[in-house]
């Protein structure tokens, strides 16, 4: 979770987002 977290906040500012796309 450390690094999917850190990686969605450079991708983009909400990590829920980024994950979900993942």
């Amino acid at each position: 979770m450390s690094c999917d977290g850190g990686r969605a906040r450079t991708l983009q500012p909400s990590g829920r987002t980024t994950r979900s796309t993942l």
